[in-house]
């Protein structure tokens, strides 16, 4: 493989910045905290969570330790569209990125989180002294068409 997209840190490849990825909040509609405009991690002490396995949880649980706090974790899962099916149900809500969501089914809202939180994605190489031709232009091209990305 010459060239990956990952979510860091990652000490074994040389990274070039690609995007910066929002962090919201994802409620049934009739949830209480849906009547704020804007959400802390302390407001989600004690809520259920559905947490996906995607690269998200090192961050939600390094979030909910910079306030001391312990999510709430009730399940952990790897697709937003289960945890969508989840939240419609009432079942909890979730912490994901604006990038990750594609439309919303009825009765689920998001709401941002703040501060604003973002997730770094990153273009991986080995090493960026040996890339070849092609995979320069290649992550010249990923720059360039998400140059404007920062969400």
């Amino acid at each position: 493989m010459d060239v990956g997209i990952i979510i860091p840190p990652d000490e074994d490849f040389d990274t070039v910045p690609l995007m910066k990825d929002q962090l919201i909040i994802l409620m049934h509609s009739s949830h209480p905290l849906s009547q704020k405009e804007t959400i802390g991690i302390p407001d989600l002490q004690g809520e259920d969570l559905l947490i996906g396995k995607c690269g998200y949880e090192v961050q939600i649980h390094a979030l909910f330790k910079e306030y001391n706090l312990t999510p709430k974790v009730r399940f952990e899962m790897d697709y937003i569209e289960t945890r969508l099916s989840m939240i419609q149900e009432g079942l909890g809500i979730t912490i994901t990125t604006k990038q990750n969501i594609w439309w919303l089914p009825d009765q689920v809202v998001f709401r941002e989180l703040k501060p604003d939180t973002f997730r770094d994605i990153n273009i991986a190489v080995l090493d960026m002294k040996d890339i070849s031709k092609a995979t320069d232009a290649f992550i010249q091209t990923a720059l360039t068409l998400f140059a404007n990305d920062d969400v």
